[in-house]
């Protein structure tokens, strides 16, 4: 059975990682300022594209393995679509999605629903 509660939250998660992972490639091409971590092979460059994985991985556990396919393309949607509303203020907004999605999901893993 889908739980759609889990696939919200890994979707943010993962939105937040490939936001962070992408970013330096999109302010190249729209000219927007890129923050030391996220500039080439900084930390949240790279913290981003694992936790990005890592939350595809975990859907495979919390549902239907076939699920790992929504969440990629939520997150594929959504994350340039992230970049070109906020812009550079995006850089901030990925790190805060990464952190509330992985708070969330932990209390929702411990509280067994």
């Amino acid at each position: 059975m889908i739980n759609w509660t889990y696939i919200f939250l890994l979707s943010l998660i993962a939105i937040g990682g490939f936001t962070a992972s992408v970013y330096e490639s999109f302010a190249l091409k729209k000219m927007l300022p890129i923050g030391t971590y996220f500039s080439r092979n900084g930390l949240m460059n790279i913290i981003g594209g694992f936790v990005a994985v890592l939350s595809l991985i975990t859907s495979v556990f919390l549902n239907p393995w076939w699920t790992i396919f929504i969440i990629f393309f939520i997150a594929w949607v959504f994350s340039p679509i992230l970049i070109k509303t906020f812009k550079s203020f995006s850089q901030l907004l990925s790190v805060i999605l990464m952190l509330i999605g992985i708070i969330l999901i932990i209390i929702q893993i411990l509280s067994g629903k």
